[in-house]
């Protein structure tokens, strides 16, 4: 993530005017050592150098400056798996993280040297992934001091991140009718302009054969808080995680695009082209085959990501990036309504990930009044610009300006970016966000400048020349949209159409039932 170069030194005496420090099982000589050097260091000192050990099951962060972004003053708790003790030796005074018995992490600063000391075990050896959802878990405190300590080492610091954001997602709901179980369009309406956040609808294709004129003009009135995106095509099990050939993918997305087509045509309502995977299985295939179709993204948790994509490189790593890039294509994750408490609330900030909750109908079936407590505690943590997933994503990405130049770290395939005054020039740098590697001009990416409409390709020497305090447009080419050729037409079927048929019958009586 961060362009580090990792090197494993035996002695001291190794080490580069240029190098910063981690220590495992740090002795008492390493220590001495450290100290005496100008060093930036992460010392996690041997255990045998603590007294009154302990099992740590919830930790605090410090509330000052020194405390990791969006962490100070927190109280964390799921650190299983995570042992601490007593350290008496005065190298460090400023706490940064401690439990009821004690510091756990402490931290010195000379000038532009920063000396951790990390009182807690860490286990380098998980079940599986080493930022896997258990390692989360079960490490949380020992993941949040290293990313903390590697993100200043390596001048993260220069960069400036994107501003919370925060969406919430409700599964099924289509345009048949003014409520979709129990789901009321204008109660909602109402609830979120009292707690300010935003509804997007994950629409299912196949319920596009009908739309209300009546549903249509209501959201045609509130595009600031409502929108829409993709929820697979016909909503069968495991639809987009199957073992589909290359031609029956192409043939599912080409009609899921097709039936879309007709809410944007005559109703005029537009469907973000971002993918909600039904119950969140989506394949690595799946995933090419949207970013080959064009699709600006996916929203699916890391868990399920993780669960139906076990067996591929990248679904080791899940869970540690501000977005997930598989094939080019951005994933952002979400969490359900239950699952959103403090403690992933302060990891997405901590991450600078959005904050999206999801949820079905039936989550409202005794009144809006858990969803509002969620957004309420968002709102208070995280102050987040609450919008859609598209506007969302069109706003992840990271800029620093150096001598004129506006470096950009894109984490979508779109984004739109306020340029500074003092800037003229901008410059893609995706080393980060995993579309490719270190693009000193814009190289795939397209810059248009929104004031004068004009579009302009880097040459092999300069970035892209702007008017200084415009804003601008930079959007990747879509370099996988030669393989979008041949597909198997997909005609409807009856099973899907009874099946969901079936199922919104189901969920609009649900709320006459309860009755």
């Amino acid at each position: 993530m961060h362009h580090v170069e990792w090197r494993t030194c035996r002695d001291l005496s190794e080490l580069r005017d240029e190098d910063a420090v981690i220590a495992l099982d740090a002795d008492g000589k390493c220590l001495d050592g450290l100290s005496a050097r100008a060093k930036s260091a992460l010392v996690f000192p041997d255990p045998s150098l603590w007294s009154h050990r302990r099992d740590v099951e919830r930790f605090q962060l410090a509330p000052s400056p020194e405390a990791p972004a969006g962490m100070s003053g927190a109280w964390m708790g799921g650190a299983q798996k995570t042992r601490s003790g007593n350290w008496d030796q005065d190298l460090c005074r400023q706490v940064v993280a401690q439990d009821a018995a004690g510091p756990i992490w402490l931290r010195r600063r000379q000038g532009q040297v920063r000396l951790d000391v990390a009182i807690v075990s860490f286990e380098d050896t998980v079940a599986y992934g080493v930022f896997s959802p258990a390692m989360w878990h079960e490490q949380l405190l020992q993941l949040i001091i290293f990313i903390d300590f590697v993100r200043e080492v390596a001048g993260d610091s220069q960069w400036t991140n994107p501003a919370p954001t925060a969406s919430v997602i409700f599964d099924d709901p289509n345009l048949h009718s003014m409520r979709y179980g129990f789901v009321d369009y204008v109660e909602l309406l109402e609830s979120m302009r009292r707690y300010h956040y935003h509804v997007a609808v994950a629409t299912i294709p196949i319920d596009a054969w009908y739309v209300s004129r009546r549903v249509a003009a209501f959201f045609r009135e509130h595009p600031r808080e409502y929108s829409f995106l993709y929820h697979g095509n016909d909503h069968i099990s495991n639809e987009l995680a199957r073992d589909w050939t290359h031609a029956e993918r192409a043939g599912l997305v080409t009609q899921a695009l097709q039936r879309i087509a007709r809410y944007e045509a005559a109703p005029h309502i537009e469907v973000e082209k971002v993918m909600v995977a039904p119950h969140g299985a989506c394949s690595d295939a799946m995933l090419r085959e949207l970013a080959v179709h064009d699709f600006q993204g996916a929203c699916i948790s890391w868990g399920s990501l993780n669960y139906h994509n076990g067996e591929m490189p990248w679904a080791k790593e899940l869970g540690i990036k501000n977005t997930e890039v598989i094939h080019e294509l951005p994933v952002l994750s979400r969490t359900a309504f239950e699952g959103v408490d403090e403690k992933s609330i302060r990891l997405a900030l901590f991450l600078h990930q959005p904050i999206i909750l999801r949820g079905h109908h039936n989550d409202l079936r005794k009144g809006l009044g858990d969803l509002e407590e969620k957004v309420r505690l968002v709102n208070e943590l995280a102050h987040p610009r609450w919008d859609s997933i598209g506007q969302i994503m069109k706003s992840n990405y990271r800029t620093r300006l150096r001598n004129e130049r506006l470096e950009v770290r894109p984490y979508a395939r779109c984004v739109e970016v306020e340029v500074p005054s003092e800037c003229a020039t901008v410059a893609v740098d995706d080393i980060q966000s995993g579309f490719g590697v270190w693009d000193q001009n814009l190289g795939d990416w397209i810059c248009q400048e929104t004031r004068i409409k004009a579009q302009c390709e880097s040459g092999p020497e300069h970035g892209c020349g702007l008017h200084a305090g415009g804003r601008v447009t930079i959007r990747r080419k879509n370099l996988l949209a030669q393989e979008n050729s041949g597909f198997m037409r997909k005609w409807p079927a009856l099973w899907p159409l009874t099946r969901r048929f079936l199922t919104e019958t189901r969920d609009r009586v649900a709320p006459y039932v309860r009755r």
